[in-house]
């Protein structure tokens, strides 16, 4: 890629970032979402305690959805499990829509909500 490529797309993603928190916000799901760093390319969120975000990716995984555990970011002995990445570079934000939409789902039926 070439430097004004490059600096084109960087200087997109302040409103891809918008977007992508809108439709998290949008999803009623159970989650917190922390600012993404700048320059980053996926946005970390928090569910509630009690979810597993491991089983919620190894489910989600067979309806096309992939998201990123977030306990081995940890370095604690016993990591919480209820943090995750979910990555949207390279992704059509109509794309993202309806897999954060699953997530949301996968997370309220895990906790039994």
């Amino acid at each position: 890629m070439d430097r004004d490529r490059l600096v084109a797309a960087l200087a997109g993603l302040p409103a891809e970032v918008v977007r992508v928190k809108g439709v998290l916000r949008l999803a009623d799901a159970p989650w917190r979402v922390d600012p993404p760093p700048p320059g980053g390319r996926s946005i970390w969120v928090n569910g509630p305690p009690g979810l597993d975000t491991g089983v919620l990716a190894r489910t989600l995984r067979e309806q096309g959805v992939l998201l990123d555990p977030g306990e081995r970011y940890f370095l604690q002995p016993a990591p919480p499990r209820h943090h995750m990445r979910l990555g949207f570079a390279g992704i059509d934000l109509p794309a993202i829509t309806p897999g954060v939409h699953l997530i949301a789902r996968a997370a309220r039926h895990q906790l039994g909500a």
